[in-house]
């Protein structure tokens, strides 16, 4: 059985590759990134997101959770003082309002990544 979450539809579809990761960072009322400069700013104009959009997270397909994004991205150890879980995603982006969810698939090909809705 499919659960839907409450509030607004998501804007983006953010496409994560590991569930405990974000897990933890969600947890925390963050999601890992790139940095701004290493390709963080060309996703973030290319999906159009801005504080306030709502995304969903989906992880090897299967549409896990959904949160309001509050934050540009940033530098995690220089901002927050937070080791990354994971040094390849030296970067995160401030989220609240978290909701785990079990919300079925997102199709799209998870060599283009995150995508809009």
């Amino acid at each position: 059985m499919t659960i839907t979450p409450q509030g607004p539809k998501p804007k983006v579809c953010w496409h994560h590759g590991n569930l405990a990761r974000l897990q933890k960072c969600l947890s925390a009322n963050y999601c890992d990134h790139y940095l701004w400069d290493q390709g963080g700013q060309k996703w973030w104009v290319k999906l159009g997101l801005k504080a306030g959009d709502v995304v969903q997270f989906s992880v090897k397909g299967k549409i896990v959770a959904k949160a309001t994004v509050k934050s540009e991205p940033y530098d995690l150890k220089k901002e927050r003082d937070i080791t990354p879980i994971d040094p390849k995603w030296p970067g995160a982006v401030d989220v609240a309002d978290v909701q785990w969810y079990e919300g079925g698939t997102c199709r799209a090909n998870a060599k283009y990544g995150s995508h809009k809705l």
